[in-house]
């Protein structure tokens, strides 16, 4: 038993399953397929469960034996609950990574969530919590039930799931799908993340505490480039609203917010641009991407990036760059920084009061 707890160290952004041991995995009943992706040997029957004796306009009652408690869950006993384990969901590995890295982090809080034990014993549900406890090697509290019918792990995780523009709505954050998918953009140019898909970005492998909190930690520029956006309805022939307001963002970040303004939402609208210059060949660019379905956010930023190094800086920057799906170097003044925000964006004391507590 003491040789099934051992781990391996790995570092948290690993996308595998080698932090446990290949007796753990033999003994919890895995296997990797090519895709690093851990599945069960067995695939549960598909059921439907209805409560014996049920009836409709009458409340359920909890079984006697039923009980509750607040307890650590230790490596030891995560090991002990996969154990016990048996035809459970597929593993969702990204999803143990993630879960990982916020604990590591100190960003889990106890939520009341619980961990779902059966009355034989069997883990109904919290196989990745476990599975991240394990590869952290960290203790967390949680709510542990036992005590109830193991064909109810059929009933559970079947609501809707928050998405991570509601968690920043019940923080009282307005147009929070905006502000997440802004905040996405910028934390992926800070990172200089690749591969983009054609509708956002691939951030799964952190957590939406992390991404959330990153989108808070810059809404006073968030906000402010929303405010300057065109109506949807104009950008929409040339891209996403949201990209161009990420990109806004940091045009003002490398030169200031009135430069930034003036070089974009005129290019945005059509209006006002000189023949044959940097923003209307961009512009042009951007149609013809979208009109063919091939605009990704990032290629999109890029093509306003190089037309912007080239309207700043011409003698440094050559019109008309291919484009390319590659972060392009943006001409910034001296002194000003393209990662930090922009000065003169920054937030009062008690705009965002209370938004950046992320547990």
């Amino acid at each position: 038993m003491a040789k099934a707890n051992k781990q391996t160290a790995v570092s948290p952004d690993e996308k595998s399953v080698s932090y446990m041991s290949q007796t753990v995995l033999d003994e919890l009943g895995l296997d990797v397929n090519y895709r690093n992706t851990a599945r069960r040997k067995t695939v549960p029957d598909a059921d439907i469960y209805v409560p014996d004796g049920h009836q409709f306009g009458k409340v359920s009652k909890a079984p006697r034996n039923a009980t509750a408690e607040i307890v650590m869950l230790t490596p030891k006993k995560a090991a002990e609950l996969l154990r016990r384990n048996d035809n459970n969901r597929v593993i969702n590995v990204t999803l143990v990574n993630r879960l990982a890295e916020t604990i590591s982090s100190g960003m889990w809080s106890f939520n009341g969530e619980a961990i779902i034990v059966s009355k034989d014993g069997d883990l109904n549900d919290g196989q990745h919590r476990c599975l991240a406890v394990l590869k952290t090697g960290i203790a967390v509290p949680t709510v542990l039930v036992t005590g109830v019918e193991r064909k109810t792990r059929y009933t559970v995780d079947t609501g809707a799931k928050r998405s991570r523009h509601h968690l920043l709505q019940m923080r009282g954050v307005p147009s929070s799908a905006f502000v997440s998918r802004v905040g996405d953009l910028l934390l992926a140019f800070r990172l200089k993340r690749v591969p983009f898909t054609r509708s956002g970005v691939k951030l799964n492998d952190y957590s939406d505490a992390v991404r959330n909190g990153y989108a808070l930690d810059h809404l006073d520029e968030i906000r402010w480039a929303g405010h300057h956006m065109p109506d949807p309805k104009i950008s929409r022939p040339v891209g996403v609203e949201t990209t161009f307001a990420a990109t806004l963002i940091l045009l003002a970040r490398a030169h200031s917010p009135e430069a930034a303004l003036d070089f974009l939402i005129p290019l945005i609208r059509g209006e006002m641009l000189e023949p044959d210059g940097a923003r209307i060949t961009a512009r042009r660019n951007l149609q013809t991407l979208k009109n063919y379905g091939k605009l990704t956010p990032r290629m999109q930023m890029s093509i306003v990036m190089n037309a912007w190094n080239n309207y700043m800086a011409a003698d440094k920057y050559p019109p008309n760059v291919p484009v390319s799906e590659e972060w392009p170097e943006i001409y910034t003044e001296p002194g000003r920084n393209i990662i930090t925000p922009s000065p003169e964006l920054e937030h009062t004391a008690d705009e965002i009061k209370g938004y950046i507590d992320m547990a």
